[in-house]
């Protein structure tokens, strides 16, 4: 479902190739695909991802060895991840056409939390609490729901319909009952009760927004990845917004923000790889990474930043993405 959304949202891109002298090393594992990868942010060095096809995979050495961590899963499509508080035992796995997956045990077994069955491309787990995780469903019209749980899971409330695909779900991680949620086509959403009531950011105007990202340093500073408006910012908390640049002609997919540089970011686009800006996203420059379509990106406690392609698999920078001139 989301390929196809993608599909019909955009129009045909050029695939970049690898530019010579890039900062970025291809960490695998097959297949090439990668759509969601997600770190653990206490520093252990264990690394999920989810493939298109090809399951999960993880690494407990920053994503030198990889092992297949399938068990219990019935389908090989993953569209989203994400860690539970306590810790990276406990992670939840979101699935094209079959629902929502949990395991306890790392990866080793799974089970799938039978009261979601839709299509889950977003899930996003609670910083501070154990157990409260908030799912984005829906079916083949892209008409869905937002769920969440305070049970680890094992019982949801509707906390939201939506008109629209939402694709990423975005906790505050200094006030985790702020809760952002960007659409495709009905807006984007912000809740500070954690999900109870929920008003429309009007100011955020773009069409289509795939992403919000919270600056790690200050959560009043957020930054938005839309279809056809580049990157759009707030330092207000989500009161207003402007537009600020773009990282070329491309849709940003992605958006990670930096805890150690002030006002540097990172995109993953549909068609030029994963772009940086040091400024607040007024100028961009290419990273060296121009494999096409990049779904997700991930920085760790060390500051290496992981990039989960649709065609060059995962990928790692130990230099920040080193910017051009390429």
């Amino acid at each position: 479902m989301k390929e196809a959304l993608i599909g019909m949202l955009l129009l045909p891109v050029t695939l970049l190739a690898q530019q010579s002298g890039a900062a970025w090393t291809n960490i695998g594992p097959s297949p090439a695909a990668v759509e969601a990868i997600v770190v653990d942010p206490g520093g252990t060095g264990t690394i999920f991802i989810g493939a298109i096809a090809g399951g999960v995979l993880k690494s407990i050495d920053g994503g030198t060895a990889w092992s297949a961590v399938n068990n219990g899963l019935t389908t090989g499509v993953v569209a989203a991840l994400a860690i539970d508080a306590s810790g990276p035992q406990t992670v939840y796995a979101g699935c094209s056409s079959h629902g929502l997956f949990k395991t306890d045990d790392g990866g080793t077994t799974w089970r799938q939390l039978p009261s979601i069955t839709a299509e889950v491309p977003s899930v996003a787990t609670d910083p501070k609490r154990p157990g409260v995780v908030y799912v984005g469903s829906f079916n083949n019209t892209a008409n869905g729901t937002i769920q969440k749980s305070t049970d680890g899971g094992a019982t949801w409330t509707m906390v939201f319909p939506t008109t629209a695909a939402v694709f990423k779900i975005t906790i505050d991680p200094a006030e985790p009952d702020t809760v952002y949620l960007p659409t495709i086509g009905n807006g984007a959403w912000k809740s500070t009760d954690g999900g109870q009531n929920w008003s429309l950011m009007s100011s955020l105007s773009a069409a289509a927004i795939w992403t919000i990202a919270i600056d790690p340093t200050d959560s009043k500073v957020l930054y938005a990845g839309t279809n056809e408006d580049g990157v759009w910012t707030s330092t207000d908390a989500g009161t207003t917004w402007r537009h600020v640049g773009s990282p070329g002609p491309f849709p940003v997919y992605s958006l990670s923000v930096a805890a150690s540089a002030p006002q540097t970011i990172y995109a993953g686009t549909n068609g030029g790889g994963v772009w940086t800006s040091s400024d607040g996203g007024a100028t961009w420059q290419p990273s060296g990474l121009s494999s096409g379509m990049v779904f997700s990106l991930a920085i760790d406690a060390g500051g290496r930043i992981y990039a989960g392609t649709n065609g060059a698999g995962a990928q790692v920078s130990h230099d920040a993405g080193r910017p051009g001139p390429f």
